[in-house]
């Protein structure tokens, strides 16, 4: 495979070229194998560290808190940011709970929001003179 120097174009930018380089040979070093898994690799480091979108595992590069190594070996997930990982939790709760519901309880959780939007007067169609109007 002829190795893409994706990071470094990217990386050079913020980064020292040698931290950048060191962070594209690891990448090789672990999934040369695979031209799908190092272009995935190397895309989900730089969407994961650039400094404006995630400035406790910038920094923590930057100042040598974490090593080239570790870095590559972690999973998008454990690469997110704190605010990320919330928002991906409560997606996985909502999901959990929506799988669950039987087919009576969304029938009830959909006639109450409308009896809610009732009750609000709130106007479905905003050409008619009262709510339910059609």
């Amino acid at each position: 495979m002829a190795r893409v120097h994706i990071l470094q174009t990217f990386l050079g930018k913020n980064f020292e070229f040698r931290l950048s380089l060191a962070i594209e040979n690891e990448i090789y070093k672990q999934f040369y194998k695979s031209p799908e898994a190092y272009i995935n690799k190397a895309t989900s480091i730089q969407n994961n560290i650039h400094p404006q979108k995630n400035t406790v595992l910038h920094s923590a590069l930057v100042a040598g808190d974490i090593s080239v190594t570790f870095l590559v070996g972690l999973s998008v997930q454990e690469m997110a940011t704190d605010e990320k990982k919330r928002s991906r939790a409560s997606s996985l709760q909502n999901a959990f709970f929506e799988s669950r519901m039987t087919e009576k309880t969304r029938k009830f959780q959909r006639n109450s929001v409308l009896f809610e939007d009732s009750t609000k007067k709130t106007k479905l169609f905003p050409n008619s003179d009262s709510v339910g109007n059609f």
